[in-house]
């Protein structure tokens, strides 16, 4: 008989068998308080007072960050507390599907919840509409009737405004989370430490929770008063989404950056060491991309140039100057181009990096090294004929003052 889960009739025998492994598991507990220890299926455990982790916690986080505000104060209690029991739900669950077996993903799901309730956290109500899918698409919707945070209030006389379980939040995630092995997060939006029947929860991946649990209390406008003040764990889920949206823009960096027709170098600042090259770059070089990443600005550039060069990278470095122009560059064969260096700062994991775009001018230049060769020649062909001019006009005012002396001689007149 099922009695540790409550589920719709068409999943009650996967959960029965997982009660089944979790029961076995289970059984095999060991006590020897003249070591001090308690043994579960070859593992060790510990007992942990609930009150603990729960309403004496946020009392003595309270006091530590009195001066940042109650508000502020119950917004680091509730994320420790969700990041923590997140970590030991993964971390249990890897190990009971390890210990027991377990590969297929809702074989490792239909165990948690059955954990849960042999541990003391809660019994857990799933409801019909869940959709446990491996994907961004997941949603979880779910009740903890005797979930220990809120009874540990209750317990304590206390009564609360905000949803309080926290820990349920993050260890029921965390054990989902590694069972289907996509990022969930979950979200307490009823809880009895504030006055409510139940303790609700929605789980599902941090960039759909929310539009989720709006879609949920619309459908039920009665619960949107009292689901008012549920909150999205702070740190975990801003962390979760920083990190998808981290990703997301790596992934159109990596995408650009690869698919751009000029060359692309990504340079350390400090010891001006490439750590990425993009195609174009490659083949601009003559260098494979496992032997860019070994090379720094001094190995690309005439060493007779390398002074003007780390100048301007440097200028570029301190936003100085966007583009160094007409800069040579050398190949591997050893043959030199020229390109116009466009540059950018890069922050990647908080170490700034220098982006620079190699547009080749060659052709330009060569257009320009010509345009110059003609010049200096019609300058010189000026010069030349503007010489043979004055000397002409030098010629002809010689022979002038030589016909006036003759007209002055009295021989000549004769």
């Amino acid at each position: 008989m099922l009695n540790t889960v409550k589920v719709s009739k068409e999943f009650e025998s996967l959960f029965q068998k997982a009660q089944e492994y979790v029961g076995k598991y289970f059984k095999e507990m060991k006590q020897d308080e003249t070591k001090g220890t308690i043994e579960i299926f070859s593992q060790r455990y510990i007992l942990v007072r609930a009150a603990a982790m729960s309403v004496e916690f946020f009392e003595i986080i309270k006091d530590l960050y009195k001066e940042a505000g109650e508000d502020e104060a119950n917004k680091i209690a509730r994320s420790l507390l969700f990041d923590l029991a997140h970590a030991i739900g993964k971390a249990d669950a890897k190990n009971f599907h390890e210990k027991m077996g377990l590969k297929d993903p809702i074989a490792k799901l239909s165990a948690g919840p059955v954990h849960l309730a042999y541990t003391g956290w809660a019994f857990v109500d799933i409801f019909p509409e869940s959709k446990p899918s491996p994907d961004e698409n997941y949603y979880l919707i779910y009740d903890h009737p005797q979930a220990f945070e809120a009874d540990s209030w209750k317990a304590a006389g206390k009564k609360s405004d905000f949803p309080i379980c926290v820990m349920n939040s993050g260890y029921s995630s965390g054990w989902c989370e590694e069972s289907f092995g996509i990022t969930l997060v979950a979200s307490e939006i009823l809880c009895r430490a504030k006055g409510d029947d139940c303790c609700r929860f929605i789980m599902a991946h941090p960039l759909k929770i929310e539009g989720y649990i709006k879609d949920y209390l619309a459908q039920n406008p009665e619960l949107s008063k009292q689901a008012s003040k549920y909150e999205i764990p702070g740190f975990f889920a801003e962390r979760r989404r920083a990190e998808e949206k981290t990703k997301e823009a790596e992934q159109k960096f990596r995408t650009i950056f690869d698919g751009a027709f000029d060359g692309m170098l990504l340079a350390d600042l400090k010891g001006k060491k490439f750590v990425d090259g993009n195609r174009a770059i490659c083949e601009m070089l003559g260098y494979s991309p496992e032997e860019i990443i070994s090379l720094g600005v001094e190995d690309i550039h005439p060493e007779k140039d390398l002074p003007f060069v780390i100048e301007q990278f440097e200028k570029q470095a301190r936003r100085e100057i966007a583009v160094a122009g007409s800069l040579p560059v050398k190949r591997k064969d050893g043959t030199v181009f020229y390109a116009d260096v466009s540059s950018a700062l890069i922050n990647i994991s908080g170490k700034d990096y220098l982006l620079g775009l190699f547009h080749d001018i060659t052709k330009r230049k060569r257009a320009e090294l010509e345009l110059e060769r003609k010049v200096k020649e019609l300058k010189e062909f000026y010069d030349l004929a503007i010489g043979r001019e004055n000397k002409m006009i030098d010629l002809e005012k010689e022979i002038d003052s030589l016909r006036k002396e003759l007209g002055r001689s009295p021989k000549y007149k004769q």
